[in-house]
């Protein structure tokens, strides 16, 4: 799964030469997106749509666990398809998980991301809770634990995840497999623009 790291003030044409040629000429399908500040939000979301726009790929945004869950509806407002916690704990507070777990609720099966050692108890607890363990050393003992766990193999047997490269450089995809997660990715958008008319309609219907 390929990186993409946005500077601060960084023109949007140059973000999307630069996924043309790291991510769509080598037929990568999964990008996370680290913004450097991600506090200005019509920032991030005019960059997300922009990407949105010319390609059809699955965008995750790499961010901290947030304080709020209202903070993961954000996020999934921006258009992303996906989140990737970049925090590494032995241990996660109730509060951490939970925030985690929502965004489970929100977000599609397999694309709710976590970075995680090699701690197998940390290991089942995020798969237990449908959160996709985004391993920091990908030692090949700790990927078989991973894929033995009948929680990921749960989650394996949903449509999407076993096609995004978590464990491996990269997947090979054929024509069936591209129409499929095309379909899928219409899927999300649809039900990301749905979700967000109905927050505003909530907002306008309460005179906010």
């Amino acid at each position: 799964m390929k990186s993409i790291y946005i500077p601060n003030n960084t023109p949007q044409d140059k973000i999307i030469d630069k996924i043309e040629n790291e991510i769509i000429k080598k037929y990568h399908k999964f990008v996370i997106l680290e913004f450097e500040d991600q506090k200005d939000h019509n920032i991030c979301r005019c960059m997300i749509e922009g990407i949105k726009s010319f390609y059809d790929v699955f965008l995750i945004l790499k961010t901290r666990i947030p304080q709020d869950t209202k903070k993961v509806e954000e996020y999934f407002s921006y258009g992303i398809h996906g989140i990737y916690f970049s925090e590494t704990k032995r241990v996660y507070s109730k509060d951490e998980l939970d925030k985690m777990v929502y965004a489970t609720k929100i977000f599609p099966n397999g694309l709710v991301l976590c970075e995680a050692n090699s701690d197998k108890e940390t290991l089942d607890l995020l798969l237990k809770n449908k959160i996709i363990p985004f391993l920091q050393d990908k030692s090949s003992e700790s990927i078989e634990y991973i894929l033995k766990n009948k929680d990921f193999k749960k989650l394996l047997s949903k449509e999407l995840l076993k096609y995004i490269p978590v464990y491996q450089e990269e997947i090979v995809y054929n024509l069936a497999d591209k129409i499929k997660m095309k379909m899928i990715l219409e899927g999300i958008n649809l039900r990301q623009k749905l979700m967000v008319k109905q927050v505003e309609e909530s907002f306008n219907s309460s005179g906010l």
